[in-house]
């Protein structure tokens, strides 16, 4: 029996990006210039799971960490540092692309492949991955440790996606797990 394949988009959570999402789009703003622009279907499958349990608290599953990664915060997209400390931490979301910017597609067969947090019991799928991957030379001369430490107004579209309705359980959940490498 054949496998379906699911195509995925990687989005780094950065503590100094506005995720907003209406129509079905989801943009990613930093310092007001929009970085990410994606179509997010209502109701989408994401493959990184944010929901309530049985005490009515939130909790995620399958947040990816790609090591050896820093995040360009001018631009959101990831630079290979080949330093295995350095890593980015986010979501992998089912979404639908107007524009290819930058982003590299990876194929996983097996999804041992991946470093997951927070690993629920996947299914043994085919996925592919989309990251935005900084494709030009860049001197790399530091990278800072930074948790993410964000402000409720600025989740509100990662919120909608997931239909979660509390911003502030929200983003405890998320300043608990989210912490990246950028370059300074």
């Amino acid at each position: 029996m054949a496998t379906q394949n699911v195509e995925y988009f990687f989005l780094p959570l950065v503590k100094d990006a506005k995720y907003n999402y209406k129509d079905n789009k989801l943009l990613v703003e930093i310092n007001n210039n929009t970085k990410i622009d994606i179509t997010v279907p209502n109701n989408s499958n994401h493959f990184t799971k944010i929901t309530n349990d049985n005490n009515g608290n939130l909790k995620m599953n399958d947040v990816l960490v790609l090591t050896g990664y820093a995040l360009k915060k001018d631009d959101l997209s990831l630079v290979p540092t080949l330093d295995p400390c350095d890593y980015v931490k986010g979501i992998l979301i089912y979404a639908q692309f107007d524009t290819q910017q930058n982003v590299k597609t990876f194929k996983f067969n097996n999804l041992d492949k991946l470093y997951l947090i927070r690993k629920s019991k996947c299914s043994n799928q085919q996925i592919t991955v989309k990251i935005m991957i900084k494709d030009d030379p860049l001197l790399i001369s530091t990278t800072k440790y930074e948790k993410f430490e964000s402000d409720p107004k600025n989740i509100c579209g990662i919120s909608k996606i997931y239909g979660i309705d509390n911003y502030d359980k929200l983003l405890n959940l998320l300043n608990d797990i989210i912490n990246y490498y950028y370059i300074a």
